[in-house]
Parts: structure tokens; C-alpha cells; sequence
């Protein structure tokens, strides 16, 4: 069987070896979506406030 196939890739044995690393991958895509929500989240708010601040002095 060549190293490259897909059953040995998705054999029971590969899947326990490749665990911790789909895991690292996991945490690391995990985490940077987090940082990216939260500046997204910080720029939404920013907006807004200046939005309405417009609104306010409009009046």
C-alpha cells in the first residue's frame, strides 16, 4: 500500500498518530477566530457609537 493512499490515511492507526496534530491545527484556527470575532465585534461597535453620535449632534 503507498504511503500516500487514502486507506492508509484513514486507517485507525494514521487517525490516533494525526490526532494531536488536528488538534494543534484545531486550538490555533479556534483561537485566531476568536481574535478575529472580537475585532470584528470591536470595529461594529465603534461604528455604531460614531453613528449615532452623528444622529445625536443632527438633532
Amino acid at each position: 500500500m503507498p504511503l500516500n493512499s487514502p486507506a492508509l490515511l484513514t486507517s485507525a492507526p494514521a487517525r490516533r498518530l494525526l490526532r494531536p496534530v488536528a488538534d494543534l491545527v484545531d486550538r490555533r484556527i479556534e483561537r485566531r477566530l476568536r481574535t478575529v470575532e472580537a475585532a470584528h465585534r470591536k470595529r461594529l461597535r465603534e461604528v455604531t457609537e460614531a453613528a449615532l453620535s452623528a444622529f445625536l449632534r443632527a438633532d
